[in-house]
C-alpha cells in the first residue's frame, strides 16, 4: 500500500530528501521534470500543437523544465506564464530563463493577455501544484475558465491547478482545471481519489521522482492507497470442491 500525506508531510518529505542525498531544490525539480517529461512523451505527437500554461511557484518551474525538455525532443510548442505581478520563485525563475535561451515565452498579466487556444491542441497545465489553499480568482480564474472551455484535452502536472489536495468544500469548481491525466508526484493525493473530483481527474499517473525511501517510511500516514497487488494477497486459496 502507498501511504497518502498531507500538504505540510508533503513538504516536509521533499525537504528531507534533499538533506538526505545532498542535492539542491532545483536538482530535485529538474529530476521530477524529467520524469513526468518521459511519462508524456507516450501520449504526445509530435506533430501535435502543444500549449504549455505556468505559474510563477514552483509547479510552474516544473512546467517550464518540461516545456524545455521536450523541446529537446523536437516538440512543438506555445508557453504561457501566468505572471500578473511578475513575482517567481527561485527554481521558476531558474526555468523561465533556460527556456526563454530556447524559445518565446509569453506572459499573461492581465485578461487581454490570454490567448485564443487553437482546437486539436494539447494543453499541460503547470499553474498550480499542491500548495494552493484558496480559490483561484483574477486573471488565474479567468485562464482556467479559457483552458476548460476550449475542449481540449489537458495534462496536469502533481494537481490539476485550482484543486486542493484535501478539502475543497470552500473552493470554486469553475475554478479548477478539468484534466484527462494529472502526473502526479511519487504519491496518490487525497482529494484526487474522491467522486467529487472526478471531473477534474479522469486519470492519475504516479510517477516516482525519487524522493528518499528512508524519509517516506519514518513520516506516518493515517490514509492509504490500497494497489492491484495488495488486494492480490487477499483471497484465500481454496480447493476446487471446498464446501
Amino acid at each position: 500500500m502507498i501511504k497518502i500525506f498531507d500538504v505540510s508531510q508533503i513538504k516536509k518529505i521533499d525537504g528531507c530528501t534533499i538533506v538526505n542525498q545532498g542535492i539542491t531544490s532545483i536538482d530535485l525539480m529538474e529530476r521530477a521534470s524529467l520524469a513526468v517529461a518521459e511519462r508524456l512523451v507516450r501520449f504526445l505527437d509530435p506533430n501535435q500543437c502543444i500549449v504549455v500554461f505556468a505559474g510563477t511557484g514552483n509547479n510552474g518551474g516544473d512546467a517550464l523544465a518540461i516545456a524545455r525538455v521536450l523541446l529537446s525532443k523536437h516538440f512543438k510548442l506555445h508557453t504561457y506564464i501566468i505572471a500578473p505581478d511578475e513575482r517567481f520563485s527561485d527554481d521558476c525563475l531558474v526555468n523561465k530563463e533556460c527556456l526563454e535561451r530556447l524559445t518565446d515565452v509569453k506572459l499573461i498579466k492581465e485578461n487581454q493577455d490570454i490567448p485564443q487556444i487553437p482546437e486539436d491542441c494539447i494543453i499541460i497545465d503547470g499553474i498550480f501544484g499542491s500548495g494552493l489553499n484558496r480559490p483561484l480568482e483574477g486573471v488565474y480564474l479567468e485562464v482556467v475558465k479559457v483552458i476548460n472551455a476550449s475542449r481540449n484535452k489537458v495534462y496536469s502536472i502533481d494537481m490539476p491547478s485550482g484543486l486542493f489536495v484535501e478539502d475543497n468544500a470552500i473552493n470554486n469548481r469553475e475554478g479548477i482545471i478539468r484534466a484527462e491525466k494529472v502526473f502526479t508526484f511519487q504519491f496518490p493525493k487525497l482529494s484526487l481519489l474522491l467522486p467529487d473530483s472526478a471531473s477534474f481527474c479522469k486519470k492519475m499517473i504516479l510517477v516516482d521522482i525519487g524522493l528518499c525511501d528512508k524519509c517516506i517510511k519514518e513520516e506516518e500516514a493515517n490514509l492509504f492507497f490500497t494497489e492491484k497487488s495488495d488486494v492480490a494477497k487477499l483471497p484465500i486459496p481454496r480447493d476446487n470442491f471446498f464446501s
